[in-house]
């Protein structure tokens, strides 16, 4: 049984190791009044922007590998990025963040691919217990130099929400993650390698039964991915809407006029 004080900075240490990362200027002695107010509070824990939102103390990842390539692969997966932010601006590292939604699994699982496909990086969080919210995500990258030469739309990360991070374990929702803690969701940047697809987009069915279209634009050049797909605010609005809101999202693709097989993208939206 968690404490109140555990369930508002969720889990990845002990509540006392919690709150002084989130509050290093309080005494112990303030910190363990301040607990006792937790509980009537614990609504705060989806209003305010304190540790459980990763703003102070980022979630650490239980395991890691990234490699920078000399030689690039020539083949990959369909699915390479769902992120939010400012396309051009340039990557800082230390912003990586997600957005977690309700009723996720227990662990994230994030991969990042830069679009000439020479770096790769694979993370695996434990988010087990964690509240929906807006967290911070470590990258212990030993290229920060070298990253921080790409801009957002240059450097796609995909994070999924699964029950272990085991390749063969489908994805339970993919969360929108960003390259800048600040980051809104005015509008959502699928990238995607289309291939030699000749027409690339993203299909959205509502609760009433209705698809909505995106178009996607290929990029001038790309080895991981090569087309991008923005997804505008009414589209996210409508996703997170009680009334009328996105059940399905789906990659559609097209050769020589013929379509085929839809991929699944099951987004969450906040």
């Amino acid at each position: 049984m968690r404490t109140a004080c555990e369930r508002i900075l969720g889990y990845g240490n002990s509540c006392e190791e919690r709150e002084q990362m989130c509050f290093p200027y309080r005494s112990p002695k303030k910190r363990m009044a301040s607990r006792r107010h937790l509980l009537p509070l614990a609504w705060l824990a989806l209003l305010t922007p304190h540790c459980a939102w990763g703003q102070l103390a980022p979630l650490e990842p239980q395991a890691f590998k990234e490699e920078f390539r000399d030689v690039t692969p020539v083949s990959g997966g369909v699915r390479v990025g769902v992120q939010t932010g400012q396309p051009d601006q340039l990557v800082d590292p230390a912003n990586l963040s997600v957005h977690l939604t309700p009723d996720h699994g227990d662990y994230l699982c994030v991969t990042v691919n830069s679009r000439d496909a020479r770096y790769f990086a694979e993370l695996r969080f434990h988010i087990r217990g964690l509240p929906p919210g807006h967290y911070s995500l470590r990258l212990p990258t030993a290229y920060r130099e070298r990253l921080s030469r790409y801009r957002t739309r240059e450097l796609a990360v995909y994070a999924e929400t699964k029950d272990s991070c085991s390749p063969a374990e489908p994805a339970e929702a993919v969360m929108i993650a960003a390259w800048d803690r600040d980051a809104t969701l005015d509008s959502i940047l699928v990238l995607i390698n289309g291939g030699n697809t000749d027409v690339v987009r993203i299909v959205a069915i509502t609760s009433e039964g209705k698809s909505v279209y995106f178009s996607c634009n290929p990029t001038l050049e790309g080895v991981a991915f090569n087309t991008e797909c923005p997804v505008m605010r009414p589209a996210i609005e409508l996703g997170a809407g009680d009334e009328t809101r996105i059940v399905r999202w789906a990659i559609q693709r097209f050769r020589f006029d013929t379509q085929l097989m839809p991929i699944p993208l099951p987004i969450k939206v906040p």
